[in-house]
């Protein structure tokens, strides 16, 4: 086509009320027509500019009245094109998806963070009940065997109140000890058993608090279990002592 078939097109065109089936023919034949490209960029610059090129002038009072008018009315919504219209619903229809997918993608990843969890819980709970019915069955075994020694503790002085007893396993030299009602003790002070000989210093041994009415406390034996004549427990410094330097909670001696 030539130069002159597409001269009526180039307002329409700039403006954008071209038909489609014109405009892309125009389109195409603007790529090897340089000629008709240089016309349309200058028609371009002097169609966009002839609004700065006007003087300002003050509109009649009429003109002023109608167009506020306008302005105060109901909006007037350009209609899309049906091209529009479809590119418009696919775009929701996009966007719809995409946010149902990043949900169900959060929910999916929150609820395997649950589960990791939940599992690691699971798992913390089995091991510490495995552990407790390891520690309660070597107690019932110590508790129940023939030979297993047995000591009563009663509370010395100002602490009469409180008692407790001992259970010695010569084989494997272990024991376990129930104490009741122990008194509290500042942060910086622990209650520590004590492993007496007949004639000999004392054996420092375990070092706790107390848990509750009824502290349980599980300890190895120094010596023989033979030749133990008391324990006793007493109030020293947090971490415990080499050497007994606070005052006896309670002692016991070991039954023959």
């Amino acid at each position: 086509m030539s130069k002159r078939e597409f001269e009526d097109i180039y307002i329409d065109y700039l403006l954008e009320q071209s038909e489609d089936a014109r405009r892309r023919t125009f389109e195409a034949h603007l790529k090897d027509c340089a000629e008709c490209k240089a016309e349309l960029a200058e028609l371009r610059d002097a169609l966009f500019s002839l609004p700065l090129d006007l003087p300002l002038t003050e509109p009649p009072a009429h003109v002023r009245e109608a167009v506020l008018r306008q302005a105060a009315g109901p909006r007037l919504v350009p209609k899309a094109s049906p091209r529009q219209a479809v590119w418009r619903i696919w775009a929701v229809a996009a966007s719809v998806l995409l946010a149902a997918l990043g949900l169900v993608a959060l929910r999916q990843w929150q609820t395997k963070e649950d589960t990791i969890r939940q599992i690691g819980l699971l798992q913390e709970e089995n091991r510490r009940l495995r552990e407790s019915n390891r520690s309660l069955g070597d107690r019932v075994d110590l508790l129940t065997r023939p030979d297993t020694r047995f000591l009563r503790m009663a509370g010395l002085e100002n602490y009469r109140g409180t008692s407790g007893s001992a259970f010695l396993q010569p084989a494997d030299r272990t024991a376990v000890a129930f104490i009741h009602n122990l008194p509290s003790v500042p942060q910086q002070q622990d209650f520590q058993m004590w492993v007496i000989q007949n004639g000999r210093p004392p054996f420092p041994s375990q070092v706790f608090k107390p848990s509750g009415q009824t502290t349980e406390i599980s300890f190895s034996v120094p010596v023989e279990v033979s030749q133990v004549a008391v324990l006793a427990v007493t109030i020293e410094p947090a971490g415990g002592s080499p050497q007994p330097t606070g005052p006896m909670v309670l002692a016991g001696r070991l039954e023959e």
